[in-house]
């Protein structure tokens, strides 16, 4: 197992931040490494798959949801590998600071320990800027606007 974190600090209000992480059905606007849709009949099992690899994926379940502190998904693909994403929100004096945690677990786990934790950072990194563009398109546009981002 092997852990990789990295925080961001978004100028939006938290209510406005915890909306687009939460909201499965926004995570392919803004996530650089994965893209995650809600599951027809099961909401608590969105449907996930990596953007590079879109054969590597399946159900995940939500593991944590605590309004406006902490959403936390995992995906399991048996014993060979466990992804878990958990996002930490706080309010700070501009804004929301955003932590992501991404462990790791499973036999596949070993092999990726060869990528150096730098390299996983900065994909961490890439997704907090883009979550941050997002919300900026989002907050800037007038009500009953239709969004770019969503007409991909």
């Amino acid at each position: 197992m092997f852990t990789v974190e990295s925080a961001v600090r978004l100028p939006a209000p938290l209510p406005r931040v915890w909306r687009v992480i939460s909201e499965v059905d926004r995570f392919r606007f803004w996530h650089g490494l994965v893209v995650m849709k809600p599951h027809p009949t099961m909401p608590r099992k969105p449907y996930v798959h990596f953007r590079k690899h879109p054969t590597i994926g399946g159900d995940a379940d939500i593991v944590r949801f605590e309004p406006q502190t902490v959403f936390a998904w995992r995906l399991k693909l048996g014993p060979i590998f466990t992804w878990q994403e958990e996002y930490h929100l706080e309010r700070f004096e501009a804004g929301t600071q955003v932590t992501l945690r991404v462990q790791v677990r499973g036999l596949f786990s070993l092999l990726m320990k060869i990528l150096p934790k730098a390299r996983m950072r900065a994909s961490l990194e890439t997704s907090g800027i883009s979550l941050g563009r997002y919300l900026a398109q989002t907050l800037s546009q007038r009500p009953g606007q239709p969004s770019e981002t969503r007409k991909r």
